[in-house]
C-alpha cells in the first residue's frame, strides 16, 4: 500500500528529483507504466546503492497486490515491480537498476542500460579528423558516465580495439562478468558499433557519424559507407528507406497485381502519415495482408471492421465483456489461443508463473487485452511474410529494395574475452527479412521494418 495519502508529482516531484540528483545524478522522471502517475528513473542505480546513499529514506519494494501501482515491468534492466519512500509525507515511486550476482557477491554490478553505448548516447560529435581524437573524447564520456567493473571492461575493449592487431584478453575476473548475457549483450550491440571505426578504419582516417535523416548508413570513413549499427539482430523501420520503396515501385509492371499487392504490405510501414501510430499501423497492416491471425480474429467478433487500435478494442470488448464485467484472465488467455493458434504458434502469451500478465490485466482487462493483441497480430504478419507460403516471393522484393543501397555492413563482434573483430560485407551480397520485434506490453514501441539475414 502507499506509504501516504497523496503520491508525488508535478513541482513537488521535481524538487525531489533535484534533491536526489545533488547526490546521485541522473534521477528523471517518466510515467508510470498504468494509471497516469509519475516515477523516478535512474540509469544505473541499484535499490541497494539507493539505500547506502540516501539510508533516511528506508526505501521499501513496492507492492501491487496491496494496492501500490506497478513501477516497472522489469524490462532494459529495471528491476520490478519497482520501489517507493516517503518524502515528507508524499510516496514517491522509484525505477532503479536490477543488480547482477548474488547479494554477498563483491563483483555485483549494474548492467549498461539500453542504447547508453552508441555515439548518440555517448555524446560523441559527427565529424573526427582522426582515430585519436576519437579515442580521447569515448575515454572521457565513458569515465563520466560509468564506474568499476564495467568501466574496466569497457576500457579494456577500446584499447584492444584502437590497437586492432595486438589484443589481450580481460582478466579472468572482468571476463566473467561480461559473459552475463545482461552486460554482453548491450556492450556487443551498442559498443560495436561505437568502436567500429577503429576496427575498419585507419589512423589518420576522418570518422564520420551521420545524423539525420541519411539511410541506413551510420559510419562514414574514407572511401566506405557503413551500416554498422543495422546488424545487432535488431531490426531498422523501413520509414529510413522510403525513397528506395519510392523507386522500387515505380518498376513494378502495373499488370504485375501479385507483386504490387505483396509490396504494399511493406510500403505501409514506409510510411509516416498523421495521426496513426505504430499501433494503429500493424492493425492495418495486419488487415491489408489478413494474415490467418487477423482472418482467424475477424471472424469470431463476427466480421467487424478491424483496421485500427480503436476498431480492435471495440471488437476485443464484444468478446472479453459480459454485462458490465470483463471475462477471467483464464477466459482472456484462452481466447488469445483460439485465434493465435491459427498458424502453430501462440504469439503473445506470457511466459508460464508469471505473474505480471494476470496484474496487468486486472489494472486494464481491455488495455491489456488490446496491446497484447496488436503485438500477437504483428508478429503473425511478420510469420506470414517470412514463413508462409509466399515467403520467397516476399523475399525477393525486399531484397531488390535493399540492393539498391551502395554501401558495406560491417558486423562487429567483441567476444567474451574483450576480442573485437569486423566482418565487413557489401549489401548486393546480403539477405533481408522482414522483422518486427516489442514488448507485448508496448507493442508499438517499435515500427516494423527489417533485419539482415545473418
Amino acid at each position: 500500500m502507499r506509504l501516504s495519502e497523496l503520491d508525488a508529482v508535478g513541482n513537488d516531484l521535481k524538487k525531489i528529483q533535484n534533491d536526489l540528483n545533488v547526490k546521485a545524478q541522473g534521477f528523471s522522471i517518466a510515467k508510470l507504466p498504468k494509471g497516469g502517475g509519475q516515477r523516478l528513473k535512474h540509469p544505473s542505480l541499484t535499490a541497494d546503492e539507493f539505500s547506502k546513499i540516501f539510508p533516511d529514506y528506508g526505501i521499501q519494494p513496492v507492492d501491487p497486490t496491496k494496492g501500490d501501482p506497478i513501477v516497472t515491468g522489469g524490462g532494459r534492466g529495471y528491476e520490478k515491480p519497482g520501489h517507493k519512500i516517503d518524502v515528507d509525507g508524499k510516496t514517491v515511486y522509484l525505477a532503479l537498476r536490477k543488480p547482477l550476482g548474488e547479494p554477498d557477491d563483491t563483483t555485483r554490478v549494474v548492467a549498461p542500460k539500453s542504447k547508453s553505448l552508441t555515439p548518440a548516447k555517448l555524446n560523441l560529435k559527427s565529424n573526427y579528423k582522426g582515430l585519436e581524437s576519437l579515442y580521447k573524447d569515448i575515454q572521457a564520456q565513458l569515465k563520466q558516465k560509468f564506474n568499476g567493473p564495467i568501466l574496466e571492461i569497457l576500457m579494456h575493449i577500446l584499447k584492444n580495439a584502437m590497437n586492432k592487431d595486438n589484443q589481450q584478453p580481460l582478466p579472468e575476473n572482468l571476463a566473467k562478468i561480461l559473459s552475463n548475457g545482461s552486460v554482453f549483450n548491450p556492450i556487443n550491440q551498442d559498443f560495436g558499433e561505437t568502436i567500429a571505426p577503429f576496427l575498419a578504419g585507419s589512423k589518420n582516417d576522418a570518422v564520420d557519424f551521420p545524423v539525420g535523416n541519411e539511410p541506413i548508413i551510420d559510419l562514414k570513413l574514407p572511401g566506405m559507407d557503413l551500416a554498422v549499427k543495422s546488424l545487432t539482430g535488431s531490426g531498422n523501420a523501413f520509414t529510413k528507406i522510403k525513397d528506395l520503396f519510392d523507386q522500387f515501385e515505380a518498376t513494378i509492371d502495373p499488370k504485375d497485381t501479385k507483386t504490387r499487392a505483396r509490396f504494399g504490405v511493406y510500403k505501409i510501414f514506409s510510411e509516416k502519415n498523421a495521426g496513426q501510430k505504430v499501433e494503429d499501423q500493424i492493425v492495418y497492416g495486419s488487415n491489408y495482408a489478413q494474415n490467418p491471425e487477423m482472418v482467424e480474429l475477424t471472424r469470431r467478433t463476427g466480421k467487424m471492421k478491424i483496421s485500427n487500435k480503436e476498431e480492435l478494442k471495440n471488437a476485443l470488448k464484444k468478446v472479453i465483456m459480459k454485462g458490465n464485467r470483463f471475462v477471467s484472465y483464464d477466459s482472456f488467455i484462452k481466447f488469445l489461443t483460439q485465434v493465435g493458434g491459427v498458424s502453430g504458434k501462440v504469439f503473445g502469451l506470457p511466459k508460464a508463473g508469471s505473474s505480471t500478465g494476470p496484474e496487468m490485466y486486472k489494472l486494464d482487462p481491455l488495455e491489456y487485452a488490446t496491446l497484447t493483441f496488436i503485438y500477437m497480430l504483428g508478429k503473425g504478419l511478420e510469420n506470414m511474410v517470412v514463413n508462409g507460403a509466399d515467403k520467397e516471393s516476399y523475399a525477393e522484393i525486399l531484397n531488390k529494395i535493399m540492393r539498391q543501397v551502395n554501401a558495406s555492413a560491417g558486423y562487429v563482434n567483441i567476444d567474451k574475452n574483450g576480442i573485437a573483430s569486423i566482418d565487413i560485407k557489401p549489401f548486393k551480397d546480403l539477405k533481408f527479412r522482414f522483422d518486427y520485434h516489442a514488448y507485448t506490453s508496448k507493442p508499438g514501441n517499435n515500427r516494423p521494418g527489417f533485419a539482415i539475414v545473418r
